[in-house]
């Protein structure tokens, strides 16, 4: 099986079994509940993100003769170490100095994920070098299923939010073993090399910067709300969060890869193609996030209960803040294949501390305020984003910006189409007519869509019978669709 292919279906297995973990949990727990394993994990995973960053790109891109596996191997494993005792260590003081005994019980369980992850990331990163595709899908399936039936076991025996705890113990427990076992790792395993590990450590550096501000950027943004508002508030933003994390994950599984691969082969000018792969990308995943947004109460409802209703508000607001992290991720992605990822690392350093400055000034107000600060900021970010993309040029901006502002046309007549069916259609109390609603309203809202980027927005629909014809239409000659002069990556915005 292709690398490639492997790693998307392991992702993806791994996205489906973490949000079917948090639905099914939902129903047996409270939101409160949630928030206390929320903050908890939210500390646990500062140190178990930061375990192996850089050492695994190290041995997939940066060791064809295979010297520094084993250096690489027990570095890692010693940050894991690190960040377990870090964890314990902040267990008790969450129990002896903030005297929270349920969250600090959780952070201690949880600790030895960091050094389960850091036995792991160098065997996963030498079955990503040596190409074997079939391992790297096969062995977290199983990881994630088993860890899925072990939520199950403890929910069942009235274990209540403990079974998220068990859930992730067991799947990293069961990954630790499998790629143990099929990696191919150095027979010289116990060698070290002290030169190595300095060389390696510092360009790690720069990828433990961005991970420490992605990890700022996701759960210390919880950490802020359990302080300012309440757990029963970081549960539902957990909650919410987790829905739109999962839902931007499949949209963005597939087109992230293809980006980087063609970012790497475009001779066009990098403005223009970050607009060709921007408008395309964004044309095929705003429909789904608009009709996300606008369903988001009936859809928690249905997913979640009654319960969950103050997680709607959240979950649209995200979703909506998800179309300008993809444009954050386009730019991104072509700013790595031009060689110039100290201008992403800078970027994504920016927007994580904006963003906890921004969520803890709207955390004064509510949940929504929060979710609408962090909305702004990504909406900033992405605009810096573009900006440096256009190497800070006024005018190119300028048409930058009119072109991202026609290409959401289609995203405003889908939300007031949606709008249109669900208010004429007042919400019913039953499940099933509910769905119909929601389904009508979404097929008008993709009707409307689809009419206002053929009519409106010439070059979307081209990019778009390209698509289609490049994957149905082989043998059909594209200059004789496109016209003449038309070369792929020189398409003019």
């Amino acid at each position: 099986m292709n690398t490639a292919i492997g790693l998307i279906l392991a992702r993806s297995w791994m996205n489906v079994c973490g949000l079917l973990s948090f639905l099914v949990v939902a129903r047996f727990v409270t939101p409160a509940e949630i928030g206390i394993y929320a903050l908890a994990s939210s500390v646990i995973l500062l140190p178990t993100s930061l375990v192996g960053a850089g050492y695994s790109e190290h041995v997939i891109s940066r060791d064809p003769e295979r010297h520094d596996t084993a250096t690489a191997f027990w570095s890692v494993v010693a940050t894991g170490v690190i960040g377990t005792l870090l964890g314990l260590v902040a267990a008790i003081v969450t129990d002896v100095l903030l005297d929270q005994p349920e969250i600090a019980r959780i952070i201690a369980l949880m600790a030895p994920l960091s050094l389960l992850w850091a036995v792991t990331v160098v065997p996963e990163a030498v079955l990503i070098r040596d190409g074997r595709g079939s391992a790297l899908a096969a062995v977290p399936f199983t990881a994630d299923t088993l860890g899925l039936l072990a939520l199950v076991v403890v929910l069942l025996l009235d274990g209540g939010v403990m079974a998220l705890v068990v859930n992730r113990l067991v799947s990293s427990a069961v990954l630790l073993a499998g790629y143990l076992g099929a990696a191919r790792l150095p027979p010289r395993l116990w060698h070290f090399d002290l030169a190595a590990a300095k060389r390696i450590g510092w360009f790690s550096l720069g990828v433990v910067g961005s991970r420490l501000a992605g990890w700022a950027n996701q759960f210390g943004t919880e950490l802020i709300i359990g302080v300012v508002l309440s757990t029963t508030a970081v549960g539902y933003f957990r909650m919410a969060s987790r829905l739109a994390g999962a839902l931007f994950s499949i949209v963005t599984q597939g087109p992230n890869p293809a980006q980087l691969a063609y970012f790497g082969r475009s001779t066009a000018a990098p403005h223009k193609a970050y607009l060709h792969a921007l408008r395309l990308h964004l044309s095929l995943v705003m429909p789904i996030l608009i009709g996300a947004a606008m369903a988001a109460p009936t859809l928690i409802e249905v997913l979640l209960g009654p319960t969950w209703q103050p997680s709607a508000l959240v979950f649209s607001i995200l979703c909506i803040g998800s179309l300008a992290t993809i444009g954050s991720g386009v730019g991104a992605t072509l700013l790595i294949s031009r060689g110039r990822s100290h201008r992403v690392f800078m970027i994504h350093t920016a927007t994580a501390i904006a963003t906890v400055a921004a969520m803890l000034l709207g955390a004064q107000f509510g949940l929504a305020a929060t979710a609408i600060a962090k909305l702004l900021v990504v909406t900033v970010f992405f605009g810096v984003t573009a900006a440096v993309i256009e190497e800070l040029r006024p005018t190119g901006l300028q048409q930058t910006m009119r072109i991202l502002g026609a290409t959401a046309a289609p995203g405003v007549a889908m939300a007031l189409a949606m709008g249109i069916v669900l208010l004429l259609w007042p919400a019913p109390t039953e499940t099933v007519v509910s769905l119909l609603r929601i389904t009508l309203a979404g097929v008008l809202g993709l009707a409307a869509y689809v009419a206002v980027t053929l009519l409106a927005l010439r070059r979307t629909a081209t990019l778009w019978r390209v698509l289609l014809l490049k994957k149905w239409g082989r043998r059909r000659p594209l200059p004789r669709i496109l016209g003449r002069g038309w070369r792929f990556g020189t398409l003019s915005p």
